[in-house]
């Protein structure tokens, strides 16, 4: 009767799931970003790859994350990382960070960190240059230089298909190209970039790291599921443990199924709606909602904010090696409306894309909080206070970092 429900919601699943194209445009945040917000997590969903002449990804793509501020505990025998200590990196660089990838290969670790933004998206490919294979070879080798693997034992159902006469290095490798690092060679993705406190990345580091810990001496097996415990429900739960939404429940079935369910593309779109779109300006509705609440008075933060960004950046444009044209899968539900069209409608919004215009949306959004839930404050409630406080805190930080960008911008 178990397995029966549980192909019964499989088949449910499968009836809900839409392909949309990818999104055909390129948005990206400039240098002025980092100068202004020294901490972030950026989320991405991902187009499947499709390797020329090879077997193409999962259907429904993947998802990373990019950690700025945090850098990889070289020390550490298994993939660990740890806020990047003060001083020992330039936080305005978009260099100073880790990318954070989960691979269903894994036996002794959920995902792997690879150091520095341009490797990790990139593939230190520029735009202007044709993706060939000797470029290929040049990332694989560098990979291999940077340990990246170092202490993950791969399921040996996919070491079988190494070549004899190559290393299992090399060949561990190239098979990890653009799902975790190089990412665009292979892929186009579509990211919401969040600003945090220190403090709220501390807690995703000691997340991500007890999770590598809990495979690290193979006693326990990391166990890769499409539906149950993929890469979309790490990302997910990374930011849980930062204080922005509920945590997604791992191996749940049947009950939780939905609630549960992790999609890469779904992923991007809700974090997109939450960041930009959630009526912050109902104090009630914050209120009501256990994890706003907790993350309001505790961290005196919420994640529909100002500097909460939308980029788009498309597979690599010159390519010898892998196909372009993408769809994305997502998963629509009922009554629900078209998540997709939601999205392009926002990434085509500079109150979504552009530091400065967000700046501004920002700050009327805050003003009208002022200026309405809390016209009439009440003094002897506490959430209130709490509430119209922040928001106060929140216009005062738009006028400042409006500034800093102008400053960078004359700079530059």
């Amino acid at each position: 009767m178990r397995k029966f429900f549980c192909v019964l919601l499989l088949l449910v699943f499968a009836s809900c799931t839409i392909t949309r194209p990818t999104l055909n445009v390129r948005v990206e945040q400039g240098p002025a970003y980092d100068s202004v917000y020294p901490y972030s997590i950026e989320f991405c969903g991902a187009s499947r790859v499709v390797p020329f002449g090879k077997e193409a990804g999962g259907r429904h793509g993947h998802a990373v994350l990019y950690l700025k501020g945090v850098c990889r505990d070289e020390s550490a025998p298994y993939p660990q990382i740890k806020v990047c200590e003060e001083g020992s990196v330039d936080l305005k660089d978009p260099e100073a960070g880790v990318g954070i990838s989960v691979d269903k290969m894994f036996e002794t670790a959920n995902w792997v960190a690879v150091p520095g933004r341009k490797f990790f998206f990139y593939g230190d490919l520029e735009r202007d240059q044709a993706l060939d294979q000797p470029h290929l070879d040049s990332a694989v080798r560098k990979a291999e230089k940077l340990g990246l693997f170092k202490g993950i034992r791969f399921h040996a159902e996919y070491l079988k298909k190494k070549p004899s006469g190559m290393s299992e290095s090399e060949f561990i490798a190239r098979e990890t190209v653009s799902t975790d690092y190089a990412l665009t060679f292979g892929r186009s993705f579509f990211c919401v970039k969040l600003p945090v406190t220190r403090p709220m990345l501390e807690r995703t580091v000691s997340f991500l790291n007890d999770l590598n810990r809990k495979y690290a001496t193979g006693k326990t097996p990391y166990e890769w599921s499409g539906y149950f415990d993929n890469c979309a429900h790490t990302a997910h739960n990374a930011l849980a443990a930062a204080g922005v939404w509920k945590t997604k429940q791992v191996k749940k079935v049947p009950l939780d199924f939905f609630s549960n369910l992790a999609v890469p593309a779904n992923e991007f779109a809700d974090l997109a709606f939450l960041t930009g779109a959630y009526p912050l300006e109902n104090e009630g509705k914050i209120k009501r909602d256990k994890v706003m609440k907790k993350s309001l008075l505790e961290d005196g933060w919420l994640p529909a904010r100002h500097g909460a960004l939308l980029s788009v950046i498309p597979v690599h444009e010159t390519n010898e090696l892998y196909e372009k044209q993408f769809t994305t899968y997502l998963l629509d539900q009922p009554f629900t409306g078209n998540k997709w069209e939601r999205v392009r409608g926002m990434v085509t919004d500079k109150r979504f894309t552009d530091i400065e215009s967000n700046l501004r949306y920002f700050g009327e959004r805050y003003n009208n909080a002022l200026t309405g839930a809390c016209a009439g404050e009440g003094a002897r409630d506490p959430f209130r206070k709490a509430y119209c406080g922040y928001m106060r805190t929140q216009l005062e930080d738009v006028e400042v970092k409006l500034k800093q960008c102008a400053s960078e911008r004359s700079f530059t």
